[in-house]
């Protein structure tokens, strides 16, 4: 049966919403090896520049004038690098961490040797790669990729993807923000349009049927209630087809469990 237009922007939409699934949930925003500041006060690594009252300036007389010139000490700022013997301040509050509320926590040593040990892991991969070294799979994503590749058109997705940003620049902004940035964003009726534009501009590149993992076909797509017996056998998990059909996990497994699918 031949795929409707609205059938096929549906499957786009589901096929942008989830093109980075196969990713693990970072512990940082930016995926860089900073620590969590925490919430609260804490110490900072500057104090009050004691030379110039943190006003930025001193007064120096020079060839019987007094002259206005930028702190030596501060550079200007007002904050010069805290000594050991300092009292410790929170810059953003302005006041000495004794009165500035209760501390955060200590940082963990053992996040952050987690965190570099995945970083450095990272990079040695990344190298192996361009030496033509690396022939298999060293993080769990690579497999996750592969399998949502042969369960959806994510290769033809990102071959239209990689065409509308040369093309059309704002549409693959668009479609950027809508559904990649991880942010609520309230659209104006311009960027609806253009998002409605875009997708139909994707559809012209995709092929005739456009495959969708069966895990994110929504009800109101066609094919999208699929049974239980037929999602477990295509590798989905309890949870996740709990998921796609709205019904709770433990309904899930006592349904498996009768079709002597699941111990």
């Amino acid at each position: 049966m031949a795929q409707t237009h609205v059938d096929r922007t549906e499957r786009i939409r589901a096929l942008l919403r989830s093109r980075y699934d196969y990713l693990p949930s970072p512990t940082i925003s930016t995926g860089l090896i900073v620590r969590d500041s925490g919430v609260g006060p804490a110490a900072g690594k500057r104090v009050p520049c004691d030379l110039c009252l943190r006003s930025g300036y001193v007064v120096r007389r020079i060839e019987r004038r007094h002259v206005r010139q930028f702190c030596p000490l501060c550079e200007g700022s007002g904050w010069r690098r805290r000594r050991k013997d300092d009292e410790e301040w929170d810059e953003y509050l302005e006041k000495p961490l004794r009165r500035a509320g209760r501390p955060v926590e200590p940082f963990r040593l053992a996040d952050d040797i987690r965190r570099l040990s995945a970083q450095i892991e990272r990079l040695e991969a990344e190298e192996m790669t361009r030496r033509g070294l690396y022939d298999g799979e060293r993080f769990g994503w690579e497999a996750e990729k592969r399998r949502m590749e042969r369960a959806g058109s994510y290769k033809a997705l990102e071959a239209a993807l990689t065409q509308l940003r040369v093309e059309w620049p704002s549409a693959y902004w668009t479609l950027y923000v809508v559904y990649w940035r991880g942010l609520e964003v309230k659209l104006s009726l311009r960027h609806r349009d253009l998002e409605s534009r875009a997708i139909e501009w994707l559809d012209k590149l995709m092929p005739q049927e456009i495959r969708v993992p069966g895990w994110l076909l929504a009800p109101e797509v066609p094919g999208g209630r699929k049974r239980v017996a037929d999602l477990y056998a295509e590798g989905m998990s309890p949870g996740k087809i709990a998921f796609a059909l709205g019904q709770s996990r433990k309904s899930v497994k006592r349904q498996l469990k009768k079709l002597g699918l699941q111990g």
